[in-house]
Order: C-alpha cells, then sequence, then structure tokens
C-alpha cells in the first residue's frame, strides 16, 4: 500500500483489511510503502503494527511516486515473504474494497489463477478464464 500523508485513511484502512482477513484462512501482511510522509503515516501504520500485527511499514527517504513504491513493495515481498501465496495491491485512499479483495483471493484460490485483476472502470466487469 504506498502513502503519502494517508494518516487518517490508513487509521481505518489497515485495520479494516486485517479484520476482513481473520478467520478466512488467508495469512496477511499489509505493507505500508511510506514516501517520507509529513503527517507520520508510517508511525500510525507501525503503532497498528505493533498492536495488532500483521503490518510492516518500508519507509522511503523521499516522495518517489506510486510507480516506484509499487515495485519497492512487490520486490519487498517477493524477497523478504517467501511464504506469500499472493500478492495483492491497493490504494490507500480508500478506493479498493475489502470485499473484493476477499472475492479476489478467493477466486485465485479456487481456480489456482496465476493473476487475478479487478477494474472498477469497467462496466459490466466479470470473471475472465474457468468458472471458480
Amino acid at each position: 500500500m504506498p502513502t503519502y500523508n494517508e494518516t487518517e485513511n490508513v487509521q481505518w484502512l489497515v485495520p479494516r483489511i486485517l479484520d476482513a482477513l481473520e478467520g478466512t484462512g488467508w495469512r496477511a501482511l499489509v505493507l505500508v510503502v511510506d514516501d517520507n510522509s509529513p503527517d507520520g503515516t508510517a508511525k500510525v501504520a507501525e503503532r497498528i503494527g505493533a498492536e495488532r500485527g500483521g503490518v510492516e511499514v518500508l519507509r522511503r527517504p523521499a516522495k518517489l511516486g506510486i510507480g516506484s513504491a509499487y515495485i519497492d513493495g512487490f520486490k519487498r515481498v517477493l524477497e523478504g515473504h517467501g511464504w506469500a501465496d499472493y500478492v495483492c495491491e491497493m490504494d490507500a485512499d480508500g478506493s479498493h474494497s475489502t470485499e473484493t479483495l476477499l472475492e479476489m483471493l478467493e477466486h485465485a484460490g479456487k481456480t489456482g489463477a496465476d493473476v487475478v485483476v479487478g477494474s472498477r472502470y469497467v462496466e459490466g466487469g466479470s470473471w475472465e478464464g474457468p468458472p471458480a
């Protein structure tokens, strides 16, 4: 989850992701990739992680952009967390639904899909590939 000045959103979104995955059988780690937010986003995420577990923060030295934040985040997960069956990306602004995240993970688990892509911009979108 790339962040820059997302303190307010991280406070509710990270726990919501953890809550949504709790009890599902999915082992979760929320990786917050913070671009040195002056509002203390990284500290808030670290506090949530200390209280609940399942949260890691990758602090970057400056505002380097969302694209490189995703690249750095994917590298961190793939190199440091070999147990990850799936890597998901979510924006910190709350525009991605945690319910949809669960649906995508369930679909991938049932079908053995290597990639599941969702878009809120595709009207009438549907699952592609073998039935679930």
